[in-house]
């Protein structure tokens, strides 16, 4: 069953009012204090707030669709009652690639250093080897807030206007490799601006990963924390449509796991490959 109309039209209300980003001069712009206005659960601001903030900042000059890789070093956990600043430098400018430093940063220090790169669209060599996965009706499987016991509604990135449903997840005690299977798209009614798209696209690369951990070691929902996070996209950023989120870890050492994920389309194309290294929270 499709989320209700009443509820997906609050969550791109909650998406609009967090992301009301105020620009400012010499490469700086500014996300104001999450605080109480938006519904979210957590006591951090999250890795996925950081990086579509970060591509809708730049977006008046970087078209998000042409994002091509994303890479995200998270240094410390921030405070979502202040107001997060990102400070963009210019690493390249060619006629076929466009690479941005950020800087995402509060009064206590630097939160995450960023660094995204876009390139031209061009004709050049293409193929893929990689095979989806088996297609299955991502309406016939349950939310994210079913899967992991979570009381009421709630989207798998609270506040975000995505709906989450997972067709396969291992869980605690199961043996062999920890993997998942996430169903996702934009819930009816959100705004047909590719730039928007692009950057819920961008933000759900990171979110996701992280429940393997919750469910394959039956770890609290929001313990894990991201270290670092890299995507290669490999066509177009845009969302129409389910996309499927294949998740799976081959190695965890010293409260440090390496996740690996591939995005793909209802079409069966590969649009990303995602690696992330997430640790528990203690």
């Amino acid at each position: 069953m499709s989320i209700p109309p009443e509820e997906a039209e609050e969550r791109c209300a909650a998406f609009a009012r967090q992301f009301a980003i105020l620009p400012a001069s010499g490469g700086r712009f500014t996300l104001p204090a999450r605080g109480a206005s938006v519904d979210l659960p957590g006591d951090r601001v999250a890795g996925w707030e950081m990086i579509i903030g970060a591509i809708l900042g730049l977006s008046p000059d970087q078209d998000p669709t042409d994002l091509h890789t994303l890479k995200a070093e998270f240094l410390r956990l921030g405070d979502p009652d202040a107001p997060v600043s990102f400070d963009v430098t210019p690493l390249r400018d060619t006629r076929n690639f466009v690479t941005r430093s950020v800087r995402v940063s509060q009064e206590s220090g630097t939160l995450a250093q960023l660094t995204l790169g876009y390139s031209s669209r061009r004709e050049g060599f293409a193929y893929q080897h990689a095979v989806p996965p088996p297609a299955h009706n991502p309406e016939a499987f349950p939310e994210m807030w079913e899967v992991a016991g979570i009381p009421g509604r709630r989207p798998f990135l609270p506040g975000s206007p995505v709906e989450t449903r997972f067709s396969h997840q291992s869980r605690a005690g199961d043996p062999g490799r920890p993997s998942v299977q996430a169903q996702l798209r934009p819930v009816e009614g959100f705004s047909s601006d590719p730039a928007l798209r692009a950057a819920i696209f961008a933000g759900n690369t990171e979110g996701p990963i992280s429940i393997l951990l919750s469910l394959h070691l039956g770890l609290p929902i929001g313990a894990q924390a991201s270290l670092d996070h890299q995507v290669w996209f490999h066509r177009p950023l845009a969302w129409n449509g389910w996309h499927t989120h294949e998740i799976w870890s081959d190695v965890a050492t010293a409260n440090r796991a390496l996740i690996h994920c591939r995005i793909w389309d209802d079409q069966g194309e590969l649009l990303a490959t995602v690696a992330q290294e997430v640790t528990h929270r203690t």
